[in-house]
């Protein structure tokens, strides 16, 4: 048998009868840990959008062109998503946040008929205030923090 065919046979016979050996140590880790990097924590922020008229959410999504193809609308919930840079800008009817005494007499002095918290990653703040800036534009109204309202 020439020499390079005996030592092909050597190692099928010594494939044949090895059998796992490795023992748990710290030269043989059985499994890599791969680390993750942190995710940061979203800072989600609500606004309030204060409006002196009456409009739902469809006619909001009409005025914001550039998201037209970035828009979901459930009119039913009377509520409009736009996927922005990091998240989502959430408008979603918000007169029941405000039916304490001192709110309606507020919404009553500055005549304010539709009220929308509008929800959005901290991250995407610069483009949310494009956003409400061009609604505020076009509907007037006042955005608002909550404690800032009144």
């Amino acid at each position: 048998m020439p020499k390079k065919e005996a030592k092909q046979e050597r190692q099928e016979t010594n494939m044949k009868n090895k059998t796992n050996t490795k023992t748990k140590s710290a030269h043989y880790p059985t499994a890599k840990k791969t680390v993750q990097p942190e995710q940061p924590v979203k800072k989600m922020l609500t606004d309030y959008y204060l409006i002196p008229q009456e409009v739902c959410v469809m006619q909001i999504a009409e005025l914001l062109p550039d998201y037209q193809e970035k828009a979901e609308i459930w009119r039913e919930m009377d509520l409009l998503e736009l996927t922005l840079t990091h998240d989502t800008m959430v408008f979603e009817e918000a007169a029941e946040d405000f039916e304490n005494q001192e709110d309606q007499v507020y919404f009553e002095e500055h005549k304010i008929k539709k009220v929308y918290a509008i929800t959005y990653d901290a991250l995407d703040a610069e483009e949310v205030k494009q956003i409400q800036a061009t609604l505020q534009d076009k509907l007037q109204g006042r955005v608002c923090r909550e404690d800032e309202i009144l």
